[in-house]
């Protein structure tokens, strides 16, 4: 890693890590002044610290930092610091909504929700070498020390937080696609609810043809639409849940659902 993001690097990239961490946009995941300061400390406790100091020693103190990506964050500026977060921001598909710089292994790491309720990590630079984000080759390519660019990268994250952040960006962005994209939306149940179901025991979306909505055979039973509310609540439970825990590591921020969205 270019020592800009070390501690003791330049005075550009100290600058731009205080200005991060007033706004509340970067976190020191394992600095123990930071979790005391917390009234109610999330993922990191001091008595998880306490547990890790007598197991494996003080080696994972401060050696991870996360930078949660919104309005507050001036993407030009980090570029200017470490020019191949360039290779992350030069597209909306792929700009993070998190990334992870381990300061113990010199490594940094993009997490990314992109289109079709998916999601992507990557280290930067990336391991290839390309810089054309949306070069065939770059899609293509093999990393085959990426098991061991991983193992390496987690290797004194003891509390995982970085596969807890992974888990939530995907269920964030599977969870609003499935939403959004339903065959039967919340939008359409609220109105076949309210409409009833026809003379032959089904419900019918009025977007349906133009036979009158009484004389439809075919269409939503009651049990799939029993199924299709289940279904929708469990995943709004989902969503919310895993919007919380951005929320409570990164409490000075206004994290909401806007933060996450790509154009599917």
């Amino acid at each position: 890693m270019k020592p800009g993001l070390a501690h003791g690097g330049t005075p550009a990239a100290l600058k731009l890590i205080k200005e991060l961490t007033d706004s509340g946009n970067l976190i020191d995941v394992y600095d123990r002044e930071r979790i005391k300061s917390i009234e109610e400390p999330y993922l990191v406790t001091l008595e998880m610290m306490d547990e890790f100091d007598k197991k494996h020693g003080t080696q994972y103190h401060h050696h991870l930092l996360a930078i949660f990506i919104d309005d507050g964050v001036d993407t030009k500026e980090l570029i200017s610091v470490y020019p191949d977060f360039a290779e992350v921001f030069n597209s909306q598909v792929y700009e993070p909504s998190l990334i992870f710089i381990n300061l113990a292994t010199h490594q940094v790491y993009a997490c990314t929700r992109t289109r079709k309720g998916r999601t992507i990590s990557t280290f930067i630079p990336h391991p290839s070498g390309i810089k054309e984000i949306g070069s065939v080759a770059k899609s293509m390519y093999i990393d085959d020390l990426a098991q061991e660019r991983n193992d390496l990268l987690r290797k004194l994250d003891y509390a995982s937080v970085i596969d807890i952040f992974e888990n939530m960006l995907a269920t964030i962005a599977s969870s609003d696609y499935d939403l959004v994209y339903r065959e039967i939306d919340s939008g359409h149940i609220q109105d076949m609810l309210a409409r009833g179901p026809n003379k032959h025991g089904v419900y019918i979306k009025e977007s349906w043809g133009d036979e009158e909505e009484d004389e439809q055979e075919d269409g939503i039973t009651q049990d799939e639409l029993d199924d299709a509310i289940e279904e929708i609540e469990d995943l709004e439970s989902d969503l919310t849940d895993a919007l919380e825990i951005f929320s409570k590591f990164f409490p000075e921020r206004a994290i909401e659902l806007e933060n996450f969205l790509r154009d599917d």
